[in-house]
């Protein structure tokens, strides 16, 4: 996304501005992002704890592209602050919400 920032900026705009209801495609990606979560996580039948966690890591990576891409964060600190926020988010994925 970095390497086409207009393209990149116009996409998460769009995404930010249309309602889901409207353009079924946004969901689609919204839907793959939780899958590939899923996968990386290991987590063949997510609960729906797991799932909130999932859509905070999904806020926290647009979050981060956007600063990113308007210039307030390197690459590297982008992926850096992702890295830390999925540490804080997963340390230990078993017990989300138990306590």
């Amino acid at each position: 996304l970095t390497r086409r920032r207009m393209l990149a900026i116009a996409m998460i705009r769009s995404s930010n501005s249309a309602s889901l209801a409207e353009v079924p495609d946004l969901m689609q990606v919204e839907k793959r992002f939780h899958e590939l979560i899923s996968e990386v996580a290991g987590l063949s039948d997510p609960s729906e704890e797991d799932e909130a966690v999932i859509r905070l890591l999904v806020h926290q990576w647009f979050g981060c592209i956007q600063v990113c891409l308007n210039g307030g964060l390197t690459v590297a600190q982008a992926e850096a602050d992702l890295r830390r926020a999925a540490q804080l988010l997963t340390c230990d994925w078993r017990t989300v919400g138990e306590g």
